[in-house]
């Protein structure tokens, strides 16, 4: 890749490999909320979908529960 002078090329977003404690029980208790709009909180196919977003957000650095119920409240 040919760039000009001063130029850098674009950065990779950091991805977290693993996920501590804190993390997963922020994402436990957002995927609740995020799931009680849903009538029994969701069948698992919903709370697969909504559990693999969390998951996402939270290992590109998205680790507090209210950033990760930002991420749901966009979704619905």
């Amino acid at each position: 890749m040919v760039t000009s002078p001063g130029l850098q090329p674009p950065r990779q977003a950091a991805v977290m490999t693993k996920l501590d404690n804190r993390a997963i029980a922020n994402m436990d208790l957002a995927l609740e909320q995020a799931c009680r709009v849903f009538p029994h909180g969701g069948d698992h196919e919903r709370r697969r979908y909504v559990a693999q977003k969390l998951r996402l957000s939270a290992r590109k650095g998205n680790t507090t529960f209210d950033g990760l119920i930002a991420v749901e409240r966009r979704r619905f």
